[in-house]
């Protein structure tokens, strides 16, 4: 652990840059009725704007980040 600096950890650290959990970040997601959205041919591309931030799955990675 003393070693110096992870080069590894300080690369990944640079790469986030929305350093914030999206179903926090942005809640639109939740509020969203998936069972009508599901079907293909009925997509409303507007409901699926991409969200800027971390998966919860990501959390354990992003402390050891920090």
């Amino acid at each position: 652990p003393n070693a110096g600096m992870n080069l590894t950890r300080r690369t990944v650290l640079g790469v986030v840059k929305y350093p914030a959990v999206l179903d926090l970040s942005s809640p639109q997601y939740a509020q969203l009725r998936w069972q009508e959205n599901m079907n293909p041919k009925y997509v409303r591309i507007h409901d699926w704007r991409p969200g800027k931030g971390l998966f919860r799955d990501d959390l354990a990675m992003f402390d050891w980040l920090l």
